[in-house]
């Protein structure tokens, strides 16, 4: 029920009557002045008092006006409630509900400790690198990196060689970052080499990991003793901008719905949500919310070897046919970004268009004939596989069929088990195939190079990351993705974004990144 206010024109002042006579004879005014004096003041008085029992009367025709208005599972929230607005915010709670020890993976402590400990390296928008605690990365070979330490930060060599061997050891939270890692070796002062297990031509990007040394002249936040397995309490260095917030506490919740329940009591001021109903769980309370990717994405890869999908004007066909902005908002009804490559930083470059669809099919010599085109007495038809038991990849490709019916292209739907899936794809007795793809900060789709090497273009362009060094690596990915985009090599249907859901008056997530929830916050002020 929507709220309902005041009208303000009820409290706006109106003319005295015209048919009021008045009186425009002078009476008496000298004799008035004498008593003038002494009732000034008696009427000031009055003037003061009834005016502070209007603005009384207000407050309470408000209040009472907001109860009415309350519906009957909804919660009260009374006049001048701090859950609305939490300005001048010293501190702030984060809940996160993983089944796991707090001091284990996640997203969100994990970019929290970059700002804790100094970084070897850090990875920002498009894959570009900034160098911190390493001055610098060489590529001897894809099985071997020369590290140089940054001499400003005062951590040695035997510091860097020590934090990678106790993450190897222990298998710490960033083991999957180094454990390609088969030994390393302190070639001169400040200059290590890293030998890997395999070939690894992105390595680099695996260095994101931060040292972890207390000192205070390191980072924003340092970790205070209160922390233990369900909470992480961070408090502000003396030597931190005043701007930033002086307590951060990342809370470990059992779920969403204890997470809202707080929120609602304010002992929450930031939590997370997959779903799109999570406006209704919160009723009237106010917030502020944001999505950003998660990582994850729904795409269409097609077989090279099909006599159909490996022609590339059938891939292009098929881009401008989807009508994706349909599937993500009237099919799946998920929050998410129409994206072409699995990238994490890529953007939709092919629009639905049917007139640019119908335009190749009928250069290629394809005729309608009733509903579908129709080529040397051949229906052009498309065979695509989709998981059984994945009501959302179903959706997806029913939808797919329907836009493709409509522009004349036939499309088999085959529902499989996703054993029979894994055959039908060893077999190639397949053209294309809806799946999960995780994307992460490092740029590599080494998972599926199989599928997306569709042309000697690709092909080069892989070979070129491999044998390039460690400062033409972007530009060659920047290379790789425009030749996979103009093959039409995968097809993305979208990437699935993540709900952030915090407090209204707080700053810190005004510009929010692909896993960089406090990227705005920090990196939009000056650093220590």
């Amino acid at each position: 029920m929507e709220r309902k206010y005041i009208n303000e024109n009820r409290y706006k002042k109106t003319a005295k009557s015209a048919n009021r006579k008045r009186n425009v004879k002078v009476k008496k005014n000298i004799q008035k002045k004498n008593k003038s004096n002494k009732k000034k003041n008696y009427k000031s008085m009055n003037k003061f008092v009834g005016f502070v029992f209007c603005i009384i009367l207000l407050l309470l025709i408000a209040v009472v006006a907001r109860a009415f208005t309350v519906e009957e599972n909804e919660p009260f929230i009374p006049v001048f409630f701090n859950n609305e607005v939490k300005e001048n915010t010293d501190s702030i709670n984060i809940a996160i509900y993983d089944s796991v020890s707090i001091n284990d993976s996640n997203s969100v402590i994990t970019e929290l400790e970059q700002y804790i400990y100094p970084m070897l390296l850090r990875i920002g928008h498009n894959y570009d690198i900034d160098y911190e605690v390493v001055s610098s990365v060489n590529k001897v070979s894809n099985k071997e990196y020369e590290l140089v330490i940054n001499q400003e930060y005062g951590i040695s060599d035997e510091d860097v060689k020590n934090a990678i061997e106790k993450i190897i050891k222990n298998k710490s939270k960033y083991y999957s970052k180094v454990e390609n890692v088969d030994k390393i070796e302190i070639k001169s002062k400040n200059t290590l080499i890293i030998y890997l297990k395999s070939e690894d031509e992105y390595f680099i990007y695996n260095l994101n990991i931060p040292i972890c040394i207390n000192n205070s002249k390191y980072g924003i936040y340092s970790v205070d003793k209160s922390s233990n397995n369900n909470k992480l309490v961070l408090v502000r260095k003396e030597s931190a901008s005043k701007e930033y917030v002086k307590y951060i506490n990342v809370i470990k919740l059992n779920s969403e719905e204890e997470a809202v329940e707080k929120y609602k009591l304010g002992s929450i001021d930031v939590f997370f949500s997959s779903s799109n109903s999570i406006t209704k769980m919160l009723g009237k309370y106010e917030y502020d919310i944001k999505s950003y990717n998660s990582g994850e994405g729904i795409f269409l890869l097609f077989n090279k070897k099909s006599n159909v999908a490996s022609e590339k004007y059938i891939r292009q066909i098929v881009a401008y046919g989807i009508n994706r902005e349909n599937i993500l908002k009237g099919v799946t009804n998920i929050s998410g970004k129409i994206v072409d490559l699995p990238y994490i930083y890529d953007e939709e470059k092919y629009k639905y268009d049917v007139y640019a669809a119908d335009n190749i099919i009928l250069s290629k010599g394809y005729k309608k004939q009733g509903l579908y085109y129709v080529k040397n007495g051949k229906k052009l038809t498309l065979s695509l596989l989709v998981n059984e038991k994945d009501e959302e990849k179903i959706n997806i490709a029913t939808s797919i069929k329907n836009d493709l019916v409509k522009l004349g292209i036939n499309v088999n739907v085959q529902k499989m088990d996703s054993k029979s899936i894994d055959k039908s794809i060893s077999t190639g007795n397949y053209d294309m195939v809806l799946a999960n793809i995780y994307m992460n900060e490092i740029p590599n789709t080494k998972h599926i190079y199989e599928s997306i090497n569709m042309s000697p273009q690709i092909n080069n362009q892989i070979e070129l990351i491999k044998v390039s060094n460690v400062q033409d690596i972007l530009d060659n990915i920047n290379n790789l993705k425009t030749a996979l985009s103009d093959d039409v090599a995968i097809y993305g249907i979208y990437s699935k974004q993540t709900y952030i859901i915090y407090r209204k008056g707080i700053d810190m997530f005004q510009d929010i990144n692909y896993m960089h929830i406090l990227y705005g916050y920090f990196n939009g002020k000056e650093e220590v």
